[in-house]
């Protein structure tokens, strides 16, 4: 393929910022990454075959380089958005040929993305979307095996590709506050964007709540309309941040299509809770939007089921109310509990059974084990993604400061999971959350098989009735 790097343009059999795929002839793109500087990996991706490089450091920073007389470095002063062009260029720059809608947020983002997707869908859209649980298109299912939301350009823009070649006409994507500011989407244009709510996270990346705000901001630059969601914590803060530019719409829950939605007791029930209604109002603001009648918004809405891991029932015949949710952020945490706690009948106990990743967002650890003893019975502190961080001092610091009941200390999640159903009686809820939909655990920099739900159901199988 011919690139265009600096006002030369040069040929090279492919690229990747992964010096261990690099082959012979191929183009290397470093940058200085978060936990790595991918201009340490130069020279692996020289002895492996590239015969140019892309870095964000000047060569002479680079001695070892220019010692390489074979290898052309080219400078630029943004290696990620380099390599989201590179992606974008490869595969046809599908972006361009798509009407793409992203919806961004803290919470929430996953939830509105799949209801907006199933009302285009009902209305007869050719739609596809890309979220947090996986891709789909066309009737395809595909599950994105890593723990982020928005995949890195080189799944992102194939994604795109394959789905500008199915016929697909508008795309739903799922955007992180990472996506923005790590340019993953760089390059592609919202006709529409959404805001569910802003609240603390990720803060070892922006630094401070107040860039995290500016950061999920950065979405309102590439976007026409912007649909926020008028009840949702922080938008007042975000909100200062929309341009002359923009087409805003601030939503409420006053729409006649929303209030007949919610005296649907079915749909209640599968999306339960003040903040689905939130979500909901956002979906169909952005439908109607683009044209969908009302009477399509209705029948996409009732018919949608809830992305994997979301407020997900396990059934079985003991007669407990066993739920596996996503929720990873103290308002998340708060907004399961407080449905729980709203649904469940009187003596039946609350048992949630949850942890926080390592490496992560250690500042909201001691608010959620404050959350979890304010809202629950039982508290079962355990593994989420603990990568190479000490278990032990994760559950610490959940379980730091006063609370109104000794938490259950079980680092290992199966037994965890298990410790929690077998106490629990019938009409109880046991809650395990943090992990949803995903499929694996990063334990020590390694990812091992895991779900929550096959724990759960292999558990209570064996259970005694």
């Amino acid at each position: 393929m011919k690139l265009k790097i600096n006002d030369q343009t040069i040929s090279v059999n492919d690229f990747s910022t992964d010096s261990r795929r690099i082959k012979k002839g191929d183009l290397f793109i470093a940058y200085k990454g978060v936990n790595y500087d991918l201009h340490d990996f130069i020279l692996d991706a020289i002895r492996n075959g590239a015969k140019v490089v892309v870095g964000e450091r000047s060569l002479d920073s680079l001695p070892e380089v220019e010692k390489k007389p074979n290898v052309q470095y080219f400078q630029v002063k943004d290696g990620r958005g380099f390599w989201a062009e590179t992606c974008a260029k490869k595969y046809g720059n599908p972006q361009k040929k798509l009407k793409i809608i992203g919806v961004t947020g803290t919470d929430g983002k996953t939830t509105t993305c799949t209801l907006i997707y199933e009302i285009l869908k009902t209305a007869g859209k050719k739609v596809g979307i890309i979220s947090t649980v996986g891709a789909g298109y066309k009737g395809k299912n595909i599950f994105i095996d890593s723990h982020t939301t928005t995949p890195s350009p080189d799944i992102l823009f194939k994604l795109l590709k394959d789905m500008v070649d199915a016929g697909t006409e508008y795309v739903v994507l799922e955007v992180s506050s990472h996506g923005l500011v790590q340019k993953r989407i760089h390059g592609i244009n919202f006709i529409a964007c959404a805001v569910t709510n802003v609240t603390p996270e990720h803060l070892d990346i922006h630094g401070n709540y107040k860039s995290l705000v500016k950061d999920k901001a950065l979405i309102f630059k590439v976007s026409d309309a912007v649909f926020l969601n008028k009840n949702g914590i922080g938008i007042g803060r975000i909100k200062k941040f929309i341009s002359r530019t923009n087409k805003l719409f601030e939503v409420g829950q006053k729409d006649k299509v929303l209030r007949k939605i919610a005296g649907n007791s079915d749909f209640k029930g599968r999306f339960p809770g003040e903040y689905n209604m939130q979500n909901t109002a956002l979906a169909i603001s952005i439908a109607r939007h683009l044209g969908v009648s009302d009477e399509d918004i209705y029948r996409g809405v009732i018919q949608a089921n809830p992305p994997e891991g979301r407020f997900q029932y396990v059934p079985n015949k003991k007669g407990l109310n066993v739920i596996v949710d996503f929720a990873h952020t103290e308002n998340a945490l708060k907004s399961v509990l407080n449905v729980v706690w709203n649904k469940r009948k009187k003596r039946e106990k609350i048992i949630a059974v949850f942890g926080c990743a390592g490496e992560r967002d250690r500042q909201k650890r001691h608010a959620m084990g404050k959350v979890a003893s304010e809202l629950c019975d039982i508290v079962v502190l355990t593994l989420e993604d603990p990568r190479s961080e000490d278990p032990q001092k994760i559950i610490a610091d959940i379980a730091s400061g006063s609370h109104k009941f000794p938490f259950i200390i079980e680092p290992d999640r199966k037994k965890a999971i298990e410790k929690a159903i077998n106490m629990a009686e019938k009409g109880d809820w046991v809650l395990m959350l943090g992990k949803g939909h995903e499929r694996s655990m990063n334990i020590s920099g390694e990812e091992l098989p895991w779900s929550d739900f096959v724990v759960a159901q292999e558990t209570l199988s064996q259970m005694r009735c």
